[in-house]
């Protein structure tokens, strides 16, 4: 099943939950999600996941 995401939804699910967690969702690897994250310049938190948000203070 193929998912097309916006830059906007994309950012909110890396926002809420790991990348290891969302990306068998949407039936990719964790590495080509994240891969499409650089593409849409979703760099920097969402990337480490919502628990590196948190303690960074940005959650």
């Amino acid at each position: 099943m193929r998912h097309v995401l916006t830059r906007q939804p994309l950012y909110d699910m890396i926002r809420e939950r790991a990348v290891s967690k969302v990306a068998p969702e949407l039936g990719i690897s964790d590495v080509a999600l994240r891969k499409q994250c650089v593409k849409h310049a979703l760099a920097g938190c969402p990337l480490l996941g919502p628990a590196a948000c948190r303690t960074s203070g940005q959650a």
